[in-house]
C-alpha cells in the first residue's frame, strides 16, 4: 500500500523489518521478494548505488528460484537506462526473458514495461508506446497505483508528446484525471501537472510541479522538471538545484541536456 501512496522511506523501514524477519525464519524466498522490493524504493528514493548494489547479488538461478523479484527488473532497467548504461539494462532485461510467455498480470506488465523503456532508448518511439499501451491495458486489473502501470503512464505521456501525437497524450493523462484526488496517485498526479504545464508553455506551473516531487522524495522525477523548468523560463536557480541532483545520480544523459540549456542563450520568458 506504501507503494502504491508513493510513500517509499515509509515503506523501506516495513521492508527492513520484512528482511530481519525473511532472515530469521530462514525463508530464502521471501528474503528474495523484500531484497527486490527495497531496489524499487531505493530506485524512487534516488539511491541508486544501493539499488544496483541489491541486483548484483541476483544470480540467474536465484531470480528463477522462487520470490517475486519483479521490481529487480524495474529499478536494474531504469537506473541504468538513465545513466546511458544501456548494455547493462540490456542484461537486466534478459535475466527476465521468461516473463514474455507469462499469463501472469504482474508479470505481462512487468516486462511490456521495461520493453518499452528499451525501445524508447534504441529510438523505436511508435513501439513504445505500443508496450506503454500493452501495459495499461494488461495492468487494469491491478489498478492505475500499480508501479508498471505508472511508469507506463508517465513514459506514454512523454514519448507521445516526442513523437507530436497531442491526441494521445491527452487520452493518457485523462485516465489520470479521471481518478478522483483521494484515490490519484500522488506520483502520477505530480507528472500530470508537470505535462500541463508543459503542454501550456506555463513556467510559474511547471515550478509548482516540481514542489510535489519535492513533498514525495523523488529527486529524479524533481530534477527532470527542475531543467524542464530551466529550459522553459530559463530560470537559474532550478537549472542549478537540477545540475546538483543529477550528479549525484551520475545520471549523464540528463548531464548533457542540462549543459546544453546552461550554454544557451536565456530567453526572457516568466518564471
Amino acid at each position: 500500500m506504501r507503494f502504491r501512496r508513493d510513500r517509499y522511506s515509509d515503506s523501506l523501514g516495513y521492508l527492513d523489518e520484512s528482511l530481519a524477519l525473511a532472515r530469521r525464519i530462514g525463508r530464502r524466498p521471501n528474503e528474495s521478494t523484500v531484497l527486490s522490493e527495497r531496489t524499487y524504493a531505493l530506485s524512487m528514493l534516488g539511491r541508486w548505488d544501493e539499488a544496483l548494489a541489491i541486483g548484483d547479488e541476483f544470480t540467474q538461478e536465484r531470480i528463477d528460484a522462487g520470490g517475486t523479484v519483479l521490481s529487480l527488473l524495474q529499478a536494474g532497467v531504469e537506473i541504468h537506462l538513465r545513466r546511458n548504461e544501456v548494455e547493462a539494462a540490456r542484461t537486466v532485461f534478459a535475466m527476465f526473458s521468461r516473463l514474455e510467455s507469462s499469463t501472469d498480470v504482474q508479470d505481462v506488465t512487468a516486462y511490456f514495461a521495461e520493453r518499452a523503456a528499451l525501445r524508447r532508448a534504441d529510438g523505436h518511439l511508435r513501439g513504445a508506446l505500443e508496450d506503454c499501451e500493452a501495459t495499461i491495458e494488461a495492468g487494469r486489473t491491478l489498478g492505475i497505483s500499480q508501479q508498471a502501470v505508472k511508469q507506463a503512464i508517465v513514459e506514454g505521456v512523454e514519448i507521445a508528446l516526442e513523437l507530436g501525437a497531442q491526441d494521445k497524450a491527452e487520452e493518457l493523462l485523462a485516465l489520470v484525471e479521471s481518478v478522483p484526488l483521494g484515490s490519484r496517485p500522488p506520483y502520477l498526479d505530480a507528472h500530470a501537472r508537470r505535462f500541463r504545464s508543459l503542454m501550456k508553455g506555463d513556467g510559474a506551473a511547471l515550478a509548482v510541479a516540481a514542489e510535489g516531487f519535492r513533498e514525495l522524495g523523488i529527486p529524479f522525477s524533481l530534477a527532470v522538471t527542475l531543467l524542464e523548468h530551466a529550459e522553459l523560463a530559463g530560470d537559474e536557480t532550478s537549472l542549478e538545484e537540477a545540475r546538483e541532483i543529477f550528479e549525484g545520480l551520475k545520471a549523464t544523459p540528463w548531464l548533457e541536456r542540462l549543459e546544453a540549456v546552461a550554454a544557451s542563450p536565456r530567453s526572457e520568458v516568466p518564471v
